[in-house]
């Protein structure tokens, strides 16, 4: 199973957000797919209206395209993306956010 994430979201720093339900002991993979790389972009999956973020793909001061996930309690989560600042004034690109099922937990 794969869904796409699909939302305009604009350059200009701006935070897109989806509500998606997950299954405990469930591996899930979160991508970015854009036409310039992940540089400048960010995913991040918080669950239900916490701070904490669970997964994200700015790990280190480094850009990634994927982070894997393993829910450990079923509910309701949030998915995150956005364009930092400072790329708003380059040229337009978008980016599209997948979440796809990996397998069950061992």
């Amino acid at each position: 199973m794969s869904k796409k994430i699909k939302k305009k979201a604009r350059v200009d720093g701006s935070i897109n957000k989806w509500d998606v339900y997950l299954n405990a002991n469930t591996r899930y993979r979160f991508a970015i797919c854009c036409d310039a790389g992940s540089e400048g972009i960010i995913m991040e999956l918080k669950e239900g209206e916490s701070v904490e973020i669970t997964g994200t793909t700015f790990i280190g001061n480094k850009y990634e395209q994927f982070f894997d996930f393993t829910c450990k309690k079923s509910g309701n989560y949030k998915v995150y993306m956005s364009f930092k600042e400072e790329y708003k004034n380059k040229k337009k690109y978008c980016a599209i956010g997948l979440m796809g099922y990996i397998g069950k937990a061992n």
